[in-house]
């Protein structure tokens, strides 16, 4: 048995929904859906990367959608956010997850779907199905019925809210650009950092969300060098460039490797003349950065 597998089978049971928001949670992009984004940053001193199987994901990444976005749209990775909405996962908690209806490890045939989802919600319902449409045996045509996608064309979606009703499914109800953390309270430093995100896929209004939630995050002391390079390509894009300059020796002094930090800093030495500099510069990080 493997160190990791170990681990795995060490940690709580909610920690098995990690995999499941990393693979269902929706990964929309600003341009391609204009009423909703995500952003995925990284907590300080952790990488996307460094999650393994048994990790709690909130440890390594913190993942921003719109708020209430499952409730206004439906996208087609977007399954994890509407379950997460559901009363029977409210009402459940930690004891229901993706698994308790969905086998990873085989697929339902076509002719046994009705019976096979009825007796998944029949686990906790049994007692509502005496009398319950007993001409409709299929729960999910009602409480989960098929929907157009938001985010992929001509593409149906399996609407994971459970609603009691067809009607419940609402419209459209909050700013596309207000961003919250998924099942965590963020912090300032996070949501700058996916506000800042937000602004470099042309969001106006984000790079003011970025700029307040920045100096709450320096004020507690939340600086590293994710932080002061997006507050240094805050000040260049406002045209600020003795403070962005400023913000990029800060961030370059604490991390050396990053070539979008370098690049920019290097254009700054140039303008003012200092072309040596500014070429020495460019050839360190190229070295270490050769692709």
């Amino acid at each position: 048995m493997s160190w990791t597998w170990q681990r795995a089978r060490r940690r709580p049971r909610n920690d098995g929904q990690s995999r499941q928001a990393r693979c269902g949670t929706a990964r929309r992009h600003l341009h391609a859906v204009p009423s909703g984004g995500l952003a995925r940053i990284a907590v300080a001193g952790r990488a996307e990367t460094d999650f393994q199987p048994g990790d709690r994901l909130s440890d390594d990444l913190a993942i921003f959608v719109r708020e209430n976005a499952a409730r206004d749209e439906l996208g087609a990775v977007s399954q994890f956010e509407a379950l997460a909405l559901s009363a029977c996962k409210r009402k459940s908690g930690d004891a229901m997850t993706c698994t308790t209806c969905h086998d990873p490890h085989g697929q339902v045939q076509a002719s046994e779907k009705t019976d096979y989802y009825r007796a998944r919600c029949l686990t906790c319902h049994a007692s509502m199905s005496r009398g319950h449409h007993d001409d409709r045996q299929d729960c999910t045509s009602c409480h989960m019925p098929r929907r157009e996608s938001a985010d992929i064309g001509h593409t149906m979606v399996t609407d994971h809210r459970i609603l009691r009703m067809r009607s419940d499914a609402g419209h459209r109800s909050s700013a596309f650009d207000v961003l919250v953390q998924f099942g965590n309270p963020s912090r300032a430093r996070e949501l700058g950092l996916a506000y800042g995100a937000l602004a470099l896929r042309g969001l106006q209004s984000a790079s003011e969300h970025a700029r307040r939630l920045f100096e709450e995050a320096v004020s507690d002391g939340q600086t590293d060098a994710d932080v002061l390079t997006r507050l240094g390509s805050l000040a260049q894009e406002r045209g600020d460039f003795e403070r962005a300059q400023h913000y990029y020796e800060e961030a370059f002094a604490r991390d050396p490797t990053r070539a979008v930090v370098a690049a920019n800093l290097g254009v700054f030495l140039a303008l003012q003349g200092k072309l040596k500099d500014a070429i020495g510069l460019w050839q360190q990080t190229f070295d270490r950065n050769p692709i």
